[in-house]
């Protein structure tokens, strides 16, 4: 039991490290631009501890499910608040308040959120391919008996650069590119001592629903350095990023399956529990993910999201109109209760309609 609690406290902390980084992307870019940050807090609803600093108030709140920054003359749509100052016009003349910045600043506060979880997803993946000792590449170090490649011809050395003309630089490019090909015959290029040679080779099905392979063992990248870690870690960043917005439209065309792919907070716990007790690297790694499906989730163009928010301050920006700032309001409040309604409701879904782990 005390076990249990401990994988808990160890999941809700993971999550809150990532929204302290999201926040703490917001947090800077708007100090560096000379914007009055009132409060950063950690979590939602009641206060369970604060420290007042010169300028910003530092709180954790009680629910683990989200943070925010409260800058001076930010509509605060959960509350429909702005600030010290109700009056918009006089935070517009006041050179610290979020409203007498310019759009291009506004833009760059509100997307430095998302931008920092990328940042700190790359490190995760890179933490993950150190303490793994090294990562899989597209070289062939054996292959298994009367496997596709085997046969075709391609020989240990080799190293695969290219599926149907597509460059395949990791793993998971090569799983990617046998997946659109649904197990039809794939030309595979190999790099063989400097010369390109092609091989058409029919990939062979594995046991999982579109799991396919050509029957090599990879060549694991040993003791990698900190720059190909990193390395690695920006194209497994581009990779779930691509993953995530191919989730997103399967969601809105009706095709994922909703009720074994989407879940809310409760899933988010369990399956982080899931991964602490595997062991660190599968929660770090589960961790860089899930800061992958933050950033993505936030620049949807919605509003009470850093998207909604993105996508105004790019429209003003190009028509050099300016929205009324108590509009805002109202829109982001609206889109406030919406997507409070829709975690509740997925959070239900969770309880009654748990995802299989």
């Amino acid at each position: 039991m005390v076990s249990q609690i401990l994988y808990v406290i160890y999941a809700l902390l993971a999550f809150s490290f990532l929204v302290l980084i999201h926040e703490l992307g917001h947090f800077i870019v708007a100090r560096l631009n000379g914007v009055k940050v009132e409060e950063f807090a950690i979590g939602m609803g009641p206060k369970i501890y604060s420290y007042q600093g010169k300028e910003t108030m530092y709180s954790i709140r009680l629910l683990p499910i989200g943070g925010y920054n409260k800058m001076l003359g930010e509509y605060d749509g959960a509350n429909g608040e702005v600030g010290e100052d109700t009056n918009f016009e006089n935070l517009s003349d006041n050179p610290k308040s979020l409203t007498s910045k310019k759009n291009w600043q506004r833009f760059l506060i509100i997307a430095a959120g998302p931008f920092m979880n990328l940042i700190g997803a790359i490190m995760l993946f890179a933490i993950v391919n150190i303490g793994a000792g090294g990562f899989q590449t597209l070289g062939v170090d054996s292959l298994t008996d009367n496997s596709p490649a085997k046969e075709a011809g391609i020989l240990p050395g080799d190293n695969i650069v290219k599926i149907d003309g597509n460059k395949v630089k990791y793993v998971e490019d090569l799983k990617n590119e046998l997946l659109k090909a649904n197990g039809n015959k794939v030309t595979v290029e190999v790099n063989r001592g400097g010369d390109v040679k092609s091989f058409d080779i029919t990939p062979a099905k594995g046991e999982a629903k579109g799991d396919y392979n050509l029957g090599f063992i990879p060549v694991i990248a040993k003791n990698p350095s900190i720059l190909q870690a990193l390395n690695r870690g920006v194209y497994e960043v581009k990779f779930m990023v691509k993953l995530t917005f191919d989730f997103f439209k399967d969601l809105f065309t009706g095709k994922a399956d909703i009720a074994n792919s989407v879940g809310g907070p409760v899933t988010i716990v369990k399956v982080s529990v899931a991964q602490a007790k595997a062991g660190w690297l599968n929660l770090v790694y589960f961790m860089a993910l899930m800061s992958v499906q933050l950033a993505v989730f936030n620049i949807l163009p919605i509003p009470a999201l850093d998207g909604g928010y993105l996508l105004l301050y790019l429209f003003q920006m190009i028509t050099r109109k300016k929205i009324s700032e108590q509009k805002v309001g109202s829109i982001v409040t609206v889109g406030f209760l919406i997507l409070m309604g829709l975690m509740v409701i997925v959070t239900i879904k969770d309880v009654l309609f748990p995802v299989n782990i």
